[in-house]
């Protein structure tokens, strides 16, 4: 396993792992064999949802969640602390667990945009403008508009976490 893409910082004689971006699923399993015997690793994952398009944008506007996931409270102390004031909630979990909600927020964002895709053909075909019917299925209370626009030029997913987490989701499914 290569570990090029994982930043190693050392903390009040404690390492921690920051992983930069998702390898594989579940990364964690790994890290954990890998320390077994000879580091006593703190290892701690932090996804961060952000759009690619807009993510200063995100992270100073939009920041409302920092997820932490760490076995050690020392480690999500300092995480909380170099994260600052930008997010409105911190939420602890276990590094598996962060993992997962990662994958489910990216899964999630590329099954609304390829649903509302779907539904912008069906409008097509039948000669209607597609925003009038997502426009009045965004009133509903529960439903959020932010995945379902859609245009002739603006079509499917795309950036780097998106398409990646998917086929790593659709891979991990397909193995288990």
């Amino acid at each position: 396993m290569s570990y090029d893409n994982i930043f190693v910082s050392n903390f009040s004689s404690s390492i921690i792992i920051f992983k930069k971006r998702n390898l594989k699923c579940f990364l964690y399993e790994e890290l954990e064999q890998f320390k077994i015997e000879k580091y006593d690793l703190k290892i701690c994952h932090v996804p961060e949802f952000l759009r690619e398009r807009c993510a200063i944008s995100d992270f100073i506007d939009n920041h409302d969640i920092c997820v932490v996931g760490t076995m050690d409270k020392e480690i999500f102390e300092v995480i909380k602390k170099s994260h600052g004031f930008y997010p409105k909630n911190f939420i602890m979990l276990n590094p598996t667990q962060s993992e997962i909600l990662k994958y489910f927020h990216n899964v999630h964002n590329a099954t609304m945009i390829t649903l509302s895709n779907v539904f912008y053909e069906i409008c097509q075909k039948f000669e209607v403008d597609y925003d009038p019917i997502k426009n009045a299925l965004t009133k509903r209370e529960f439903i959020s508009d932010l995945y379902l626009n859609c245009n002739k030029n603006l079509r499917g997913f795309s950036g780097s976490c998106l398409p990646k987490d998917t086929l790593a989701m659709s891979n991990y499914c397909k193995e288990n």
